[in-house]
């Protein structure tokens, strides 16, 4: 009997403890998936209100396993899988987890990233004093070479067919000034549109090179580049020397002044030279100044023409090129109809005629 007596007592601890494991199994898995499920509305909840609560649930679902009582055999675990299954989250939903609290800060509590953020560097660098008297420097060198050409058919023309102002036939005098001063009219007009074309041309290759990165200081400083002032500006350069020679004529009468004034800047002061032969002095000196605005107006304008035309030659091409790509054909034939509807036929061979 009393073997018997202690074979029931020790049937009946087994079953005690089978059941407790298994409770302690059951236990531990609710309390795994309402940590989980309770992580999970604070997430959207912090959503819904601008910021991101910070999300863990893999670390912290490793230390609650450390305090959790030993796993039971499998067989008696069975029914523990399949009533927290639907808390076990996805790998690949844990690490989209990771990643997001990366990009909100080390503990996910940070601000969301800006949509300006390409915008904000876009924008130009900020330079140092001594960046922006380089970049000064670099940018007047590269006026003073625009500027080099218009002076030095000032000079020739001045030196040349304006010179025979000083006949004093008064035809020859008109017609050295008129067709002098045409043929500087064309000079400005073709030199502001060179400048033009080219200084955008140079903007839009160095734009593809900001883009990607490049570091040089003449692309940074947009050095050389279209700008709308620089045309006026290159044509004032050019008539600077003139502007000098002028002021100091205004204030004395100076032979080495006149020398200059007559073969140098003989486009400037011809035109009231001959007025002041022919009809007394009636134009002072000071207004000789006017002549100042012939280059620079003209210059400037033709600069911003050319570039304007350049812009217009490469969108042209940009389209060409597109259309080239995209496989259009653009052939017109009296014989097809291009009403819609109506298949045009394309072919390289028709009616055995090849073309």
């Amino acid at each position: 009997m009393d073997e018997m007596n202690k074979e029931n007592s020790s049937a009946e601890r087994g079953k005690n403890g089978a059941a407790s494991s298994r409770t302690s199994a059951e236990q531990a898995a609710q309390i795994l998936a309402a940590a989980l499920s309770k992580k999970e509305e604070e997430r959207k909840n912090a959503k819904k209100h601008g910021r991101r609560a910070h999300v863990n649930a893999p670390a912290q679902s490793a230390q609650e396993g450390e305090n959790l009582p030993e796993e039971p055999p499998a067989g008696e675990t069975a029914e523990a899988p399949a009533e927290s299954g639907a808390a076990d989250k996805p790998a690949s939903e844990r690490a989209q987890y990771k990643e997001e609290d990366k990009a909100y800060g080390e503990n996910g509590q940070g601000e969301k990233p800006s949509q300006s953020a390409p915008a904000a560097s876009a924008q130009k660098p900020s330079f140092t004093p001594s960046q922006s008297a380089r970049r000064i420097l670099l940018e007047f060198f590269d006026l003073l070479k625009g500027a080099a050409f218009p002076f030095i058919v000032m000079c020739v023309f001045s030196t040349t067919i304006i010179l025979f102002y000083g006949f004093e036939d008064l035809a020859v005098q008109i017609i050295s000034v008129v067709f002098g001063e045409g043929l500087m009219i064309a000079a400005f007009v073709m030199f502001g549109r060179q400048n033009g074309a080219a200084a955008y041309r140079k903007f839009k290759m160095n734009e593809g090179k900001r883009k990607l990165g490049s570091k040089d200081e003449k692309i940074l400083f947009r050095t050389g580049e279209y700008a709308p002032w620089k045309g006026f500006v290159i044509g004032f350069i050019s008539a600077s020397f003139f502007l000098v020679l002028q002021i100091i004529k205004c204030f004395g009468d100076f032979q080495f002044v006149n020398f200059m004034l007559e073969y140098a800047c003989g486009w400037a002061i011809s035109p009231f030279e001959v007025i002041n032969d022919n009809l007394g002095n009636v134009i002072a000196q000071p207004f000789y100044l006017f002549m100042l605005a012939f280059p620079v107006c003209i210059q400037g304008g033709f600069y911003m023409q050319g570039m304007h035309a350049e812009r217009r030659r490469q969108e042209n091409i940009n389209r060409v090129e597109d259309d080239k790509r995209k496989g259009k054909k653009k052939y017109y034939y009296e014989e097809n109809d291009y009403r819609s509807g109506t298949v045009v036929d394309m072919s390289d061979e028709r009616d055995g005629k090849r073309r």
